[in-house]
């Protein structure tokens, strides 16, 4: 099978960081397999019990060639908590992946997961320590600190940390309400609120991305790539809940060789 580089079905970000290896799936897999229901998978891994379909669900799947070792899931919520994978009993976190949002470690070819659809998936490199993160941000966990926690967590120097978005839903797609609006103060604080662009009364379109830089700004990390891509506008290669109200998602695997 071919390196997962040189999968066209793979985005696979440019961190410029020797040993740290990561991709996103797209719905282009037809080599990989169809969509796989989650018998099999801890009930855990579905918040609320939605079961959501993954091209790349148990061990023995095609993709599981790619990783070092089998992924480490999440039980995402939309919040804040942060996984410390350093710090667990990797083998029962295999079968009750826990609450949280975002993931960290510090050890060689643990591969960390989450699971986007229009949120924004974000990863974070330090490369003084090592220490590497992968966060489901959505506006949700953005606006209330999913990655300055995750930054904590990684007790990172911001000047060795790199950054990179993945694919999300874009600033012409995600159109939000005053409740989005409020959440990241954006009446009182001038940079949040240029990455607004107001429609109806009431109304704005937000551009996740900007918040997202604007956030990571402010925690002092200057090398951030990626953000080009829009989920919503982009059926052929990304699932997005917004367009189509359905659990599908991508997945984004990071791990340090």
């Amino acid at each position: 099978m071919l390196p997962y580089t040189q999968i066209a079905e793979f985005i696979v970000p440019n961190l410029s960081v020797p040993d740290i290896h990561a991709f996103t799936t797209t719905r282009l897999l037809p080599n990989i397999s169809g969509p796989i229901k989650p018998s099999g998978w801890p009930q855990a891994a579905h918040p609320r019990g939605n079961h959501i379909e993954k091209r790349f669900a148990e061990q023995g799947s095609p993709l599981i060639s790619f990783l070092p070792a089998p992924p480490l899931w999440l039980h995402q919520t939309h919040g804040t908590t942060i996984f410390d994978a350093d710090n667990a009993d990797i083998e029962k976190t295999r079968t009750h992946p826990p609450t949280a949002d975002a993931a960290v470690t510090h050890e060689k070819n643990t591969v960390l997961a989450i699971l986007t659809a229009d949120c924004l998936p974000t990863i974070l490199v330090d490369q003084k320590s090592g220490a590497i993160a992968v966060a489901h941000a959505g506006w949700r966990g953005l606006a209330a600190g999913i990655l300055e926690n995750t930054v904590n967590t990684m007790s990172a120097t911001a000047e060795y940390l790199t950054a990179w978005l993945g694919p999300a839903i874009g600033n012409k797609a995600f159109e939000v309400g005053e409740d989005v609006y409020r959440a990241f103060n954006a009446a009182k604080d001038a940079e949040a609120a240029s990455c607004f662009q107001a429609t109806t009364p009431g109304h704005w379109l937000a551009d996740l991305y900007a918040l997202a830089r604007l956030k990571l700004k402010r925690l002092g990390v200057a090398r951030i790539s990626g953000g080009e891509y829009c989920t919503y506008s982009d059926p052929r290669r990304f699932y997005s809940h917004r367009r189509q109200h359905d659990h599908e998602r991508m997945a984004t695997f990071v791990w340090r060789a």
